[in-house]
């Protein structure tokens, strides 16, 4: 397995990772993938490219449109969510709600700042 560094890869959109590439079957010899295999990335995005620098390319493409598409749904899972949080008693579940309320929080801050580096 290579590091893709070699390819100027943009950081994971989820976890902020740096990504890896390896070889990938079937499509020819050249047929890289291009993934996220970060332990707290709950996505773990990939894509293929019949070459490399295809592969890296794939990767590379961000849609500041399709982001923030996505964040009205996002913010109204966290109200869902500490709903949820605030409507529990006090009991290990509650504090499990409100461990992911604050984990998914922390996802939150982390893709708006992301967001200004999106074209």
């Amino acid at each position: 397995m290579s590091k893709a560094k070699t390819y100027d890869l943009l950081p994971c959109p989820f976890c902020g990772e740096e990504p890896s590439m390896e070889p990938w079957h079937g499509g020819g010899p050249q047929k890289r993938i291009v993934f996220c295999n970060g332990f707290r990335c709950r996505v773990q995005p990939q894509v293929t490219g019949s070459t490399a620098q295809r592969a890296a390319t794939a990767w590379n493409t961000r849609k500041r449109e399709t982001i923030l598409a996505l964040l009205p749904g996002m913010r109204e899972v966290l109200t869902l969510i500490h709903e949820e949080c605030n409507s529990v008693p006090e009991n290990a579940r509650r504090e499990t709600l409100e461990e992911v309320l604050a984990t998914c929080a922390g996802y939150a801050a982390d893709a708006f700042v992301k967001l200004k580096d999106v074209p």
